[in-house]
């Protein structure tokens, strides 16, 4: 394979790091030298990247609810797959609907999540008027010095019965 100059290569073998080193080939002057994997240290490209905060589901739905009658509650869960610890700050709800639902349990606002780590908020939808409603969860948080909301639609319908 033609190396271009001063290119470098890393390869893992059983246990070591071989590191290799070449001005190209029309010269021939390479150098190599191996050490334990242990005292290798990986190159920032060679680091995989971090994952994201998953939220399930990505959507929550109140379906033909009827008026007056029980909504029933939604469970989201946010994980952190991001490797690094995120602070969730207060949860809010979002939208010229955003009266129509309501926040029943939260174990995520103001809360750290080391990676790995869960958190569960329950909504339900207020069967006061009829309607088709939507709105927003706000789930605002903060991974590696970064802000940034995710929201969650939020739709139901109420009827009458």
């Amino acid at each position: 394979i033609p190396a271009a100059a001063g290119l470098e290569f890393t390869v893992s073998l059983s246990g070591y790091a071989a590191q290799l080193f070449t001005d190209g080939f029309e010269t021939g002057d390479t150098s190599a030298w191996v050490t334990p994997l242990a005292e290798a240290t990986p190159k920032a490209k060679d680091t995989p990247k971090a994952g994201t905060l998953q939220v399930a589901p990505p959507s929550v739905l109140f379906n033909q609810v009827d008026i007056g009658g029980e909504a029933g509650l939604r469970v989201v869960t946010v994980l952190n797959e991001t490797g690094e610890p995120a602070y969730l700050d207060a949860l809010w709800i979002l939208g010229d609907d955003a009266l129509e639902f309501a926040i029943d349990f939260d174990s995520c606002s103001s809360q750290w999540l080391e990676p790995g780590q869960s958190c569960t908020i329950g909504l339900t939808m207020l069967t006061i008027n009829e309607g088709n409603f939507s709105a927003e969860l706000v789930i605002p948080a903060s991974v590696a010095e970064e802000q940034q909301p995710w929201p969650i639609p939020i739709t139901g319908t109420v009827r009458w019965p």
